[in-house]
């Protein structure tokens, strides 16, 4: 059985602090981005004087994907549970009011698979999901699908 698709309106950013582990560890310079819409840029110099620069541009979204956030817990009962992708690494498809439907976003996973985010107090108002069998697998076996829940 694969089941996949959760899609997670509204998108909450956490931003972490960077712990110097010795003094000749090197640097990093963050600037914080004004807001949202905006960009940080984020300088890492090692102690030889080596420098890379990155830069993350932030923008406002109303959704966001179960597969880009942090999950608390990822289990699969077979395989490992792909993001994006089919659990043998393929497109993921299902079959959409009769017709076969290609995915660029989702999970997929083997029964029997357990997946957990935790999206108290993120502001989120709902969660929209939409799960099947991927259509690569649907001639093997019956299966029984579980609706996603809030806890």
């Amino acid at each position: 059985m694969r089941c996949l698709i959760w899609k997670v309106p509204l998108l909450a950013f956490r931003w972490s602090e960077v712990e110097k582990t010795s003094d000749d560890a090197g640097t990093v310079e963050i600037q914080q981005a004004d807001g949202v819409p905006g960009t940080a840029v984020i300088t890492a110099t090692d102690k030889y004087g080596v420098s890379k620069t990155y830069t993350i541009n932030f923008t406002e979204t109303t959704s966001a994907y179960a597969g880009d956030m942090q999950w608390m817990v990822n289990e699969c009962g077979y395989s490992t549970t792909k993001i994006d992708r089919s659990i043998d690494g393929n497109p993921l498809k299902l079959t959409v009011d009769g017709k076969e439907k290609t995915f660029a976003k989702g999970i997929g996973t083997h029964a029997t698979s357990r997946i957990v985010i935790d999206i108290s107090g993120k502001g989120y108002e709902r969660f929209q999901a939409m799960v099947g069998v991927d259509r690569e697998q649907i001639w093997q076996h019956d299966c029984q699908l579980g609706i996603p829940r809030l806890l």
